[in-house]
């Protein structure tokens, strides 16, 4: 399975009142693209693009594929925008994006710009056989282990409506890949492309919470590789000021870059080896820290031992074995899987794995199967393994999805 390079998978909506957000982007995409080229030589292998847009009874959803940055900002600088409806089908054009074009590389970022709620959003429905545009979509996104990061565009004479399940699903996807859900004044979206999204690339997850509420004071170890290795902590509010954050030394950390509604923070594990969040106030949070890392885990879930990939999806009242494949790091041993629900409340889950399945297998590594099944809905899976002198983690998105 090849790594090495991603695809940049960029979801934009076009409806009127994103002529602001589109024109951003196009002014900022040249330096925005030229930094992560800087970062990671070679890495982008291809570009691939979907617009779409609503409006009463007419749908247009329409995917491009390009091998350079300069064909795909031409094509982004003849898009025409429309009229709209009040909400947009994005969960459906990321799911789209992603199912495009056989050239899509594994462990992408998917990059959506919008400013509605979503149209398709339904109650939530976590069986498989619901079909919804949302759980085709969160099976897309964790089989081909893509990260999400959805910005939402708003202004104070049309702040986001975040009510309903129009805005919740939103949350639900992104809490369920592991990604990022943030609202943004649209004065503050160049910011965001120029100051945040040039670090969203071969993004791996040392930590992922979603719906925590800071009130209760939120305490977390920061990890990485090795100590002096660069780590960014993003926290993400709705419809609330973004709390505060102290370190190991309760000295608040500076921050590389902030809005209204986010906050993040790039250190190392030897400056900032612990974070608490906390507020006076009563609100849902979301903190995920990640490293940027050409070495990555896949893990897969199947009742049968001897299926060697299995499903990026776990299902209920089904004992299953989990088997990974490690890419990247070499003499791999004392490889331990934990498993937590995205709020980290429940007791974690312990499981030892080998390499009784040999080598020939793709996913060569395997768990037994857990006495407890799991519980329906997205959760956190965390690979830490020996790999020479280090002793690296790797957070994989979970969901437990009910059968029938």
């Amino acid at each position: 399975m090849d790594t090495s390079r991603q695809s940049f998978i960029l979801v934009v909506n076009l409806r009127s009142t994103m002529a602001y957000d589109l024109h951003l982007l196009i002014g900022q995409m040249p330096v925005w693209i030229n930094d992560i080229n800087k970062a990671a030589p070679n890495l982008l292998d291809n570009f691939i693009v979907t617009t779409y847009l609503q409006y009463k009874n007419s749908y247009y959803m329409k995917s491009e594929i390009f091998s350079t940055s300069a064909e795909l900002l031409e094509y982004l600088n003849g898009l025409v925008i429309s009229a709209g409806d009040a909400d947009q089908p994005t969960v459906a054009a990321i799911n789209s994006a992603q199912s495009f074009s056989s050239a899509m590389h594994p462990a992408s970022v998917v990059y959506v710009f919008a400013d509605t709620p979503d149209s398709n959003g339904g109650s939530y429905n976590p069986k498989l056989s619901s079909n919804s545009v949302e759980m085709r979509t969160i099976q897309r996104m964790l089989a081909w282990r893509n990260k999400l990061v959805l910005l939402l565009s708003e202004t104070d004479d049309a702040p986001m409506d975040y009510s309903g399940d129009s805005y919740d699903v939103f949350r639900r996807v992104v809490a369920a890949t592991h990604g990022d859900l943030i609202v943004c004044e649209k004065t503050n979206v160049a910011n965001i492309i120029d100051q945040l999204l040039p670090y969203y690339y071969q993004m791996e997850n040392m930590a992922a919470l979603y719906g925590v509420n800071p009130e209760q004071e939120v305490v977390l170890n920061i990890e990485a590789d090795y100590p002096s290795q660069v780590v960014y902590i993003l926290i993400t509010s709705e419809n609330a000021a973004v709390p505060g954050v102290l370190d190991q030394n309760g000295i608040q950390p500076r921050a590389e870059t902030s809005g209204k509604y986010f906050k993040l923070i790039r250190t190392t594990v030897d400056a900032t080896s612990e974070i608490s969040v906390t507020s006076k106030k009563s609100s849902s949070v979301n903190v995920r820290v990640w490293i940027n890392s050409a070495f990555t885990v896949f893990l897969a879930s199947n009742p049968d031992p001897t299926v060697d990939v299995g499903s990026a999806v776990s299902t209920s009242e089904l004992s299953s074995y989990t088997t990974a494949y490690i890419a990247g790091f070499t003499s791999v041993s004392q490889i331990k899987l934990v498993t937590y629900d995205t709020k980290a409340q429940s007791a974690p889950q312990v499981l030892n794995g080998n390499m009784t399945r040999g080598a020939e297998c793709t996913y060569p590594y395997i768990f037994p199967a857990p006495q407890k099944s799991c519980a329906p809905g997205p959760f956190v899976q965390q690979l830490t393994f020996t790999s020479g002198e280090i002793t690296p983690i790797r957070l994989v998105p979970g969901f437990c999805a009910q059968p029938g």
